[in-house]
């Protein structure tokens, strides 16, 4: 877990591998992003290829309820 600080507040999160669970939200920030749509299946070509590199990560903001 990281904790950072971010205007007047501590946010808790982690960073991790992205897995293909992830491939609905990472197209949605894909097209928020860039404003080009995108399917998922283009999204998974994607995803393969750059699975393999260790530099990419998901952030995961830890909520408290």
């Amino acid at each position: 877990m990281i904790r950072r600080f971010i205007g007047t507040n501590f946010m808790n999160y982690n960073n991790r591998r992205a897995d293909l669970s992830d491939l609905p939200s990472l197209s949605d920030l894909f097209i928020e992003l860039t404003d080009y749509k995108t399917k998922q299946h283009s999204m998974k070509k994607q995803f393969e290829i750059i699975s393999n590199n260790p530099n990419y990560f998901v952030v995961q903001p830890l909520l408290k309820i």
